[in-house]
């Protein structure tokens, strides 16, 4: 028994490293093409063009200038504009806010039409959609209306004035329906970056997991190699990502919630930060929501890029260890692969590919679930070849 336990760490081991190089990358490429910033401009957009304030381009168009606003925005890039005409494309991704609140959407609104935006029909229809009171309110006092006895209408009326101050209007309803929106979106978006780059992987490394497995199991001195670096992958992973990720954005959440934590340790704020945060703009926006000593704030601002960027080069070290450690126990990765014809070697591939989309959080709980169970099955075959 205890083989085959130590078989199936040898292999979450193996799993797990290469999950972690995926998470990694995964990380990298949403915060270098700014995902979080872009899926919230689609966020709006599709509020905007839903509320009738504007064409799909012109919502589009206002949603850009919400979220590239100086009151919103405060990306170190906004600087960089008029670079060239196949870069600013791809630096305007990066002028993109990730976190907004519906107060402030409120009050950038407000600001661009009275501004931007003054004397235009958009700024009218701006206007409009802002004084528009939520659906959800004014169904209520409907349904109200209809129950209330006859001869009741000042109770009515005095009901739907307190349920209209007490509800959101039309835009901070729909807003928030948005936000769902935009968090499943972002996810899907991880996900898919999650399965595209554990597919890349597995193919250019030729990874054969049905191999690997027989190489494990008939291979005691590999499988020892690779149970003994069982414990080093797992703090690296765990340094990686939080030990509570169940999926590829919680795990890169937890990156920039350790970013806002060194930031705010840096700063000497004395205060806690949350547990996740889904981007660098969000730790901005927490820190300017949430410390009040305008030196404080200013510090940890001040100390929240050099966090990140730390974060992210601990990321890497982290990528180069883990191969270190994986070399060491036998096991490299431009090396144990594509030993056979392609005909043969692809369904152990394709496994491989589908085993690593299902992420770091996966294997690393599995892989700690084995390595529990590993010295209490361990005692039991002592016993048992005492005893016998």
């Amino acid at each position: 028994m205890l083989k085959y336990l130590d078989t199936l760490i040898g292999f979450a081991v193996v799993m797990l490293a290469m999950s972690v190089l995926v998470m990694i990358a995964t990380q990298m490429i949403s915060a270098l093409l700014g995902s979080r910033g872009t899926n919230l401009r689609w966020g709006l957009e599709t509020l905007f063009a839903n509320a009738n304030l504007a064409s799909r381009a012109e919502a589009r168009r206002i949603a850009e200038d919400v979220l590239t606003h100086g009151m919103i925005s405060d990306s170190i890039l906004s600087r960089w504009r008029g670079v060239g005409e196949w870069i600013d494309p791809f630096l305007k991704r990066l002028h993109l806010a990730s976190a907004l609140q519906a107060d402030e959407l409120v009050a950038t609104l407000r600001q661009l039409a009275d501004g931007k935006y003054a004397g235009t029909p958009q700024a009218a229809a701006i206007n409009t959609l802002l004084a528009e009171p939520s659906p959800g309110a004014l169904r209520q006092i409907d349904l109200l209306a209809r129950v209330v006895p006859a001869g009741s209408g000042a109770f009515i009326q005095e009901e739907a004035a307190r349920r209209l101050s007490e509800s959101a209007g039309k835009l901070e309803e729909g807003f928030h329906i948005a936000l769902a929106r935009v968090s499943q979106r972002f996810s899907m978006q991880l996900r898919l970056w999650t399965v595209l780059l554990s597919c890349t992987l597995a193919f250019s490394t030729g990874t054969n997991s049905i191999r690997l497995m027989r190489e494990l199991y008939s291979n005691g001195a590999f499988r020892e190699s690779l149970v003994a670096a069982a414990p080093q992958v797992e703090r690296l992973a765990d340094k990686v990502m939080s030990a509570d990720a169940k999926t590829p954005q919680d795990a890169v959440a937890a990156v920039y919630a350790r970013a806002l934590k060194g930031a705010l340790e840096s700063a000497k704020a004395g205060i806690a930060p949350p547990a996740s945060v889904a981007s660098e703009d969000a730790a901005r926006e927490w820190i300017s929501s949430n410390i009040a000593d305008e030196g404080l704030r200013a510090a940890a601002l001040l100390a929240l890029p050099a966090a990140v960027k730390q974060e992210l080069t601990n990321a890497a070290g982290s990528a180069a260890e883990i191969r270190t450690i994986l070399t060491k126990s036998s096991f490299d990765l431009l090396r144990f692969g594509w030993a056979g014809p392609f005909g043969e070697e692809w369904p152990g591939v394709l496994m491989t590919a589908a085993l690593l989309s299902l992420g770091a959080p996966f294997w690393f709980n599995v892989l700690k679930t084995q390595a529990n169970l590993r010295p209490a099955l361990a005692k039991r075959t002592a016993t048992d070849r005492k005893s016998s």
